[in-house]
């Protein structure tokens, strides 16, 4: 028995002994037993090859190649070796797909990469996806577009669709008709924040559950089978907040609805699975004398909401979720712009408000107008925010859509850094994200795309396939994902719901200014799919 465990702990102390070989005369070494030749270093992950570092790279994802590129100099020339990122397009964009026209083909691995990404969010090709869908004679009011699924409102009844892949169509999956007057908002919220009850949602795919509000006085969320539905408003609802309060470790998920009788109720998502009897109703704000407007989750601490209402002079209202009665639930309140609030917006602790004439920064600390973010003297119709954080975008009901960078406001009458202009009527919706800017307006039939950083037109992209003279219609609603687009018409030709997708395209648009050079039909690039070995 000795004997055996003696064996047994010289065995453990090898295993847990690093053992190495000397580069220059093979001779084994662990612990504190070393040759002349090692001075005591071992070895490590810099001391590995280019070509190897270069290997490791070919063999990650995407955002773990950035990351790997921020480590050192070493690093950052194994990440950005052409080999590695031309394995990068054969795997975003199929062998079939890599013959690239235009500019892009002429650049190197990475360079091509990088172009080709930029140019499909920006929609800067001519060939993308396209499947018009005509719905019903009536206007398309909400689109909600993430990753593999779609859902459409229009009066009272919802469309849901699911895209198989990059290239591939819609296809729809259900009709919801639970509802009997017309629908006032739709959110997405994670599949994890929600009870067991509304597991598996209609949105499926992307492990998201969709909730509804609607005039009728409800709100619906949407399982595989009926809808739960809760009640306790007793006019319509006008809108949902745009997070869940709470549902961090510990705490319930909480849904914040705000009513046409100005007041905000909170519903608990945990007490609507198997215990029935109880009301999910956990309390109610009385928060405004008009009807509520926007609401939405602010600061990151997840228990604080900010609201608007219909009223002319409407004020900015913060409620804290966690108070115990109605009267200690408001924690400050500060005068917004003139008018009636266009969009409320938060990025930590501050608000973003948008009225008739003006957009302000509001701090929530100090419960004070801090900066002037934009002013139009036309009226602003829509408001949005880019993902950079400084740089903001209105729709005016001048047919234009201004830019304005929030570094730049630094007096009462900020100018805007850029006009996008052109449009038939007021723009009512607007997209900004780092690549670019997307406009649209109900008396336009039109959606004109523009460069985020230089306000040059890209594109002008038709939402319906008839004749342009001989019908008047406009743009309702409009969903922007990456490189995919979708819109919702009205007016004369109503209920085209249009799909684009600019992920898989082969024919780039010519950028002003830039001379395509013509391929040479003698040379073969070996990342493109018609090379062969030998051939120049």
């Amino acid at each position: 028995m000795g004997g055996e465990s003696v064996d047994n702990s010289t065995e453990k102390m090898d295993e847990d002994v690093s053992v190495e070989n000397c580069a220059e005369c093979g001779e084994s070494f662990g612990g504190e037993m070393v040759c002349g030749h090692t001075d005591g270093r071992k070895t490590n992950v810099k001391d590995l090859d280019m070509d190897t570092l270069v290997m490791c790279a070919g063999r990650i994802q995407l955002r773990d190649l950035a990351n790997m590129a921020a480590v050192c100099h070493q690093f950052r020339a194994a990440a950005y070796a052409d080999i590695v990122w031309e394995a990068q397009c054969r795997m975003q964009w199929p062998p079939q797909k890599a013959s690239w026209g235009g500019t892009f083909q002429f650049c190197g691995g990475r360079d091509a990469f990088v172009g080709r990404y930029h140019a499909s969010r920006q929609f800067r090709y001519s060939d993308p996806v396209d499947w018009p869908y005509h719905l019903s004679n009536s206007p398309i009011t909400h689109i909600l577009l993430e990753n593999k699924s779609i859902a459409v409102s229009q009066g009272s009844n919802i469309l849901v669709l699911n895209i198989g892949g990059p290239s591939e169509q819609p296809e729809v999956v259900r009709m919801l008709r639970d509802h009997n007057a017309r629908i006032t908002c739709m959110r997405l919220f994670p599949q994890e924040l929600v009870t067991s009850a509304f597991r598996n949602g209609v949105m499926g795919p992307d492990n998201s559950v969709l909730v509804t509000s609607s005039s009728d006085h409800t709100i619906r969320l949407w399982g595989n089978g009926r809808p739960r539905t809760f009640r306790g408003h007793n006019v319509g609802v006008n809108t949902l907040a745009d997070r869940l309060v709470g549902g961090g470790r510990g705490s319930s998920a909480v849904l914040a609805s705000g009513g046409e009788d100005g007041r905000i109720r909170l519903w608990s998502l945990s007490s609507t699975g198997g215990n029935r009897g109880k009301s999910p109703l956990v309390a109610t704000f009385h928060a405004h004398s008009e009807s509520v407007k926007e609401l939405i989750v602010v600061g990151r601490n997840d228990s604080l909401l900010a609201s608007t209402s219909k009223a002319s002079s409407s004020k900015i209202r913060v409620w804290d979720t966690h108070a115990n009665t109605t009267q200690g639930a408001c924690v400050g309140s500060v005068s917004g712009p003139e008018g009636v609030p266009v969009k409320l917006l938060s990025d930590g602790g501050t608000c973003f408000v948008a009225g008739a004439t003006k957009a302000v920064a509001v701090d929530l600390r100090t419960m004070s107008n801090v900066a002037i973010v934009a002013v139009d003297e036309w009226g602003i119709c829509s408001f949005a925010r880019s993902s950079t954080g400084f740089v903001f975008g209105t729709g005016s009901y001048d047919g234009t859509a201004k830019m304005w960078d929030m570094r730049m406001c630094t007096d009462d009458q900020p100018e805007p850094w850029v006009t996008l202009g052109d449009h038939d009527g007021p723009v009512h919706c607007l997209h900004i994200d780092r690549y670019k800017v997307v406009s649209g307006g109900q008396c336009d039939r039109l959606v004109r795309v523009w460069d985020a950083n230089t306000g040059d037109e890209i594109s002008v992209l038709d939402t319906i396939e008839l004749d342009r003279d001989s019908f008047r219609c406009g743009v309702t609603a409009m969903a922007v994902q990456g490189s995919r687009l979708v819109t919702g018409t009205c007016g004369d030709v109503s209920g085209v719901l249009r799909y684009r997708d600019f992920s898989n395209c082969t024919n780039p648009l010519e950028a002003p200014g830039v001379v395509t050079e013509p391929r040479s039909e003698g040379t073969s690039k070996f990342w493109e799919a018609d090379f062969e070995p030998g051939v120049k």
